[in-house]
């Protein structure tokens, strides 16, 4: 349905300016006295159909301009005076700290049932840790730190942190972002989402250190969100910048949402740009 409406804009707007750009052009063959007379020895008809063609074609051209504008380019975004980045990029190329989704154990066993190969998170432990028990020391010592969000511990299993808590380590930022399941799905109450990403922002401004910020879509991932018939890709990105704007976090280099190609397509970017 999101994107039946993105075409449905896209062709509006696209018939906005085309047609005002035909309504120029015709000012300014006036202007040079010309008119639909002089095309040549067409009649009426004919003449009729080569400034339809003319249209359609101008038509078709505006279409694709902003089909193009709407799915490629960054947008940016000023909330609470701070510049909101949003773009389709690897995050893991980004500067500085690189937001990873984790459970709220943060478990480090890349398997494809505690942890995906195919998620961020696994990809950084595959990719970039080179030392996992280096990584393991850090989250157990991380309950020593000066976050309020606290661990638990369950069942003699590995602490239990609370959602929206960070983790530093080397260039990454660990989010407990979700819970595991009796099957090790990743999962979240629809009602613990937003509350996840408002600790979150209160967590950044505790670690950040004046360093450039990129974040990924937070539940995009194979994160299950209970309560959706279907994960509405729009609606998440809203929730993260609608907590961002009620948070009193100003980071000094403002904050990258960083995309992959696959998920800005399937973002309606115009009710983005309606709302921020």
């Amino acid at each position: 349905m999101k994107e039946k409406n993105t075409v449905k804009r896209i062709l509006k707007k696209s018939f906005q300016y085309s047609f005002s750009f035909m309504g120029a052009l015709s000012i300014l063959i006036g202007i040079l006295g010309y008119s639909i007379k002089d095309i040549g020895d067409l009649s009426w008809l004919q003449r009729c159909l080569v400034l339809l063609t003319i249209y359609l074609v101008v038509y078709g051209i505006t279409v694709g301009l902003c089909y193009l504008k709407n799915k490629s380019r960054p947008y940016k975004s000023v909330i609470n005076g701070i510049t909101i980045t949003i773009k389709a990029d690897d995050l893991f190329k980004q500067k500085d700290w690189k937001v990873i989704p984790c459970d709220d154990r943060y478990n480090t066993q890349v398997d494809d049932k505690i942890i995906s190969r195919s998620s961020l998170h696994g990809k950084m432990i595959i990719q970039y840790v080179s030392d996992l028990e280096d990584l393991e020391k850090t989250i157990d010592s991380a309950s020593d730190d000066s976050s309020k969000l606290r661990p638990k511990v369950t069942n003699g299993k590995r602490r239990k942190y609370p959602l929206g808590r960070l983790i530093p380590y080397h260039q990454w930022l660990l989010l407990s972002a979700s819970h595991l399941d009796d099957e090790n799905k990743a999962v979240l109450e629809i009602g613990e989402y937003e509350q996840m990403l408002f600790a979150m922002w209160q967590e950044l401004r505790r670690v950040y250190n004046g360093k450039n910020i990129s974040i990924p879509l937070i539940g995009a991932g194979i994160m299950t969100l209970k309560g959706n018939t279907e994960k509405n890709y729009t609606e998440l990105l809203i929730s993260m910048l609608w907590t961002f704007q009620r948070s009193r976090f100003h980071p000094n280099n403002g904050i990258n949402i960083v995309l992959t190609k696959d998920t800005m397509e399937k973002i309606d970017m115009d009710i983005i740009k309606e709302i921020f």
